[in-house]
């Protein structure tokens, strides 16, 4: 069985998350023969927001460098104080605005 097999079965509700992570893990498949898109999703089913990944393509497109290189200034730009601030705070604005939930650290 193909992991588009297992993950059409789990979008068809023949199997939930929990089946679909275990079937996974046993086809024991190599990762880089995996599609992007397949990765995705299994990061997606593990609670991982995934719709916005950054790869090493968007520096080296308005960059002359090596790819290493590019992941590192993606490393730094994503671990930047500044950038995790702002986003903890657009969360908490989502989640009191419009969902209306309340934080539990108060």
């Amino acid at each position: 069985m193909t992991i588009e097999d297992l993950i059409w079965e789990f979008e068809n509700g023949s199997i939930n998350s929990y089946k679909l992570v275990e079937k996974l893990k046993e086809t024991q498949v190599d990762l880089k023969e995996v599609s992007s898109e397949d990765l995705r999703q299994e990061l997606k089913l593990r609670g991982y927001q995934t719709d916005n990944l950054w790869q090493t393509d968007d520096v080296m497109q308005h960059y002359d460098c090596e790819s290493e290189v590019a992941m590192e200034i993606l490393e730094l730009a994503m671990n930047n104080q500044w950038v995790i601030e702002n986003i903890f705070t657009i969360v908490d604005q989502y989640a009191e605005d419009d969902f209306k939930l309340k934080n539990r650290n108060q």
